[in-house]
């Protein structure tokens, strides 16, 4: 059927549905520094669930670059 351009030729609304939601559950991942707690909260949903979404979709740790928390340096005057 036709779909106005919202869907590419061929792609179902199931595959763009589970694309969505394996983006935004890596982002979630980088943002969190891969504590998936964190990443679960971000998301509004269960760590259980974000635990099911990871394997459905093959995250894995390598996959998802950390976000290092900045430190901010405490400079020392010489006296």
């Amino acid at each position: 059927g036709q779909t106005g351009g919202l869907l590419k030729p061929g792609e179902t609304l199931d595959a763009r549905l589970m694309s969505v939601e394996g983006q935004l559950i890596r982002r979630a991942l980088v943002l969190s520094g891969w504590n998936q707690s964190q990443a679960a909260r971000l998301l509004g949903v269960t760590e259980t669930r974000v635990r099911h979404r990871m394997r459905r979709y093959g995250v894995q740790p390598q996959d998802v670059p950390v976000r290092r928390k900045r430190t901010r340096r405490v400079r020392r005057q010489d006296r």
